[in-house]
């Protein structure tokens, strides 16, 4: 989708387990040299995304018998849609951009691993 100039903006959790992937994800803009994918650090419950203003498909994971199980939602209800719109902005705007986030892990994991060192 990238590459056919659409612009993509994920909001997610930015952490060790997941750093790898954002970084694949990332190379894309690298690759393609321009800015297509951006990608945003915030802690928020909504596990979702938003097509051209035509729908929105949630994601809810269930366990049960220690075993996940997954239940999608697509909703097309235009005012349902425009109100998940405005809680992404809100939330994506004042959100940290992925690779901030990426270097003060790694600054954390550098200083984790100079005080294990000095012990």
């Amino acid at each position: 989708m990238a590459d056919r100039n659409v612009s993509i903006k994920i909001l997610c959790c930015v952490d060790l387990e997941s750093i790898e992937n954002i970084n694949k994800m990332l190379e894309i803009n690298y690759k393609l040299k321009k800015e297509m994918i951006e990608i945003r650090h915030a802690e928020q419950p909504f596990r979702a995304f938003i097509v051209d203003n035509k729908f929105a498909r949630f994601k809810e994971n269930r366990q049960n018998d220690k075993k996940n199980r997954y239940i999608f939602y697509e909703i097309t209800d235009e005012e349902w849609i425009e109100w998940t719109q405005k809680v992404f902005w809100n939330i994506f705007r004042t959100s940290i951009k992925a690779e901030k986030r990426i270097k003060d892990i790694e600054t954390i994991e550098k200083i984790k691993n100079i005080d294990r060192k000095n012990r």
